[in-house]
């Protein structure tokens, strides 16, 4: 049963990563929102982090419980 879990959560983190990349590359024409487009990306990036954080602070608070 783990291994199982385990190559979920390995499959499901590469179509986040293969968005983030297809953004920018489908909208290399308006140079305008260069700024606003760097900008949403950070926020992902930032929220793909603090989501990984809290996952491993969660983990981590469970280990000291038990």
């Amino acid at each position: 049963m783990p291994e199982s879990i385990n190559s979920d959560v390995l499959i499901e983190p590469p179509p986040i990563l293969n968005i983030s990349p297809m953004k920018p590359a489908s909208k290399p024409v308006k140079k305008q929102s260069r700024g606003s487009k760097f900008t949403l990306s950070t926020d992902y990036i930032f929220s793909l982090i603090r989501a990984i954080f809290l996952s491993t602070k969660s983990e981590e608070n469970y280990c000291k419980t038990q």
